[in-house]
């Protein structure tokens, strides 16, 4: 008996984006503090739910990774259009691409048991919960994404 999952995306299943940028050696705390100081305050409005954003430590050196939910793969698309019309965004990012070396991109779909297969365990970042809280955050008690242990 063979277990068959699809991990397709289609136009109505939640992704996950991660970005994968190689900086040149050394750069990667200057991408990092950029965009801190400038992007994020550009982007997260726009694309909505940051997964998490990362530097390497150990194996291949200088990368920032950085994970984004979308509801579908038609959400990602309007959203990455809206940001790469934006002029403060295209200003920032003439700013930090001389430290970017390399980039990569993947989309990527949740197996069928996944605690976000049922859809998007999220809010996006410019929703408010009942209680105040930043959608980002976890709710006070909350075990995992969505609720699911």
């Amino acid at each position: 008996m063979y277990l068959s999952i699809s991990l397709t995306p289609s136009a109505t299943t939640m992704i996950i984006e991660e970005r994968i940028y190689t900086c040149h050696c050394g750069k990667a705390a200057q991408y990092v503090k950029a965009y801190q100081q400038e992007g994020l305050a550009i982007q997260r409005p726009i694309l909505g739910h940051l997964v998490g954003y990362f530097l390497s430590d150990i194996g291949e050196l200088n990368q920032v990774v950085h994970m984004w939910a979308y509801e579908d793969l038609m959400d990602r698309a309007r959203r990455r259009a809206l940001l790469l019309a934006n002029p403060d965004w295209k200003s920032y990012a003439a700013k930090v691409q001389p430290f970017v070396l390399t980039q990569q991109n993947k989309i990527l779909v949740p197996a069928e048991f996944s605690p976000w297969a049922d859809g998007p365990a999220y809010r996006h970042a410019d929703d408010l919960s009942s209680a105040g809280h930043r959608s980002g955050a976890p709710e006070p008690g909350a075990t995992s994404m969505g609720g699911q242990p």
